[in-house]
């Protein structure tokens, strides 16, 4: 077993977190992924613009199933995410400062109705991969 199931029950019971609208069409948002060598996932999702200079890393991986559902803690709510974004981020976790990210699946709302959210971040893709310090790119967990 996974030394992180205990913590989902805790966070599915928070409120769930809603994406807050984009300010403009060449904002996307970039999750500070916090510190932590055990123990649940918290993160914040904080808007950038294509204009402003960062170091931030891309995560690259396969959605994977999305049963079982898991949940982290992004900005105090709960957040649905895969078991495989799960394992990516726990992988990336720095255990002693926070690490700017962009994740697709969780950057982007997913959510059926805003469609036209994820047409335009599909449209800054290039540019946010092609800024990001490092693309990670995430195979799975090994045996």
């Amino acid at each position: 077993g996974r030394f992180h199931d205990s913590h989902d029950e805790v966070f599915a019971g928070l409120e769930p977190y809603k994406h807050k609208p984009l300010g403009s069409p060449t904002s996307f948002r970039l999750l500070l992924l916090k510190s932590g060598s055990k123990g649940p996932l918290e993160c914040d999702l904080i808007e950038h613009s294509v204009d402003t200079v960062l170091k931030f890393d891309a995560v690259s991986y396969t959605w994977g199933s999305p049963l079982p559902p898991r949940y982290i803690k992004c900005d105090g709510k709960s957040l649905q995410i895969t078991q495989n974004c799960e394992d990516a981020l726990y992988k990336i976790r720095l255990p002693s400062r926070g690490r700017l990210i962009w994740v697709d699946s969780i950057c982007i709302d997913q959510t059926a109705e805003n469609n036209e959210e994820k047409n335009q971040q599909l449209q800054l893709m290039g540019h946010i991969y092609g800024h990001a310090s490092h693309v990670l790119a995430w195979i799975g967990p090994g045996n």
